[in-house]
């Protein structure tokens, strides 16, 4: 059996790398909808998602909080931050990213600033 599962599939660059961004939109939802499932039945206690690839990709957004929603509140997903606190995260992310703001727009969002903060402690520091 797994133990925690680190969701690497849900990373916006490596999609990109292996063309599943060509995919039309709702089958590239499906799939990482049905790979989260798979993700989630497979590990022992969580999964670990890096909170930056919720931040960077709508799509991985549109699945973790709005299809797949339960999951992150049932703590079988934990999001994970090498920083101290979300606001060391953001101010790191911000200054890293301005050359490529265009492309990480995500990073930039207030809403999935808003969202980070409120919500219900899914956070764990990386060790």
């Amino acid at each position: 059996m797994l133990r925690n599962v680190f969701l690497d599939f849900l990373n916006r660059d490596s999609r990109e790398i292996y063309g599943l961004n060509d995919l039309p939109r709702e089958t590239h939802i499906a799939f990482l909808t049905e790979a989260l499932s798979v993700a989630i039945f497979l590990c022992r206690d969580y999964c670990v998602l890096p909170i930056g690839f919720l931040a960077e990709s709508r799509l991985c957004r549109e699945v973790l909080l709005k299809r797949r929603a339960e999951y992150i509140y049932q703590r079988l997903i934990r999001l994970s931050i090498k920083e101290y606190n979300l606001d060391q995260f953001w101010q790191k992310k911000e200054h890293q990213y301005a050359p490529f703001r265009e492309k990480y727009q995500g990073l930039f969002d207030p809403e999935i600033m808003t969202y980070c903060a409120a919500s219900p402690d899914p956070l764990f520091p990386e060790p």
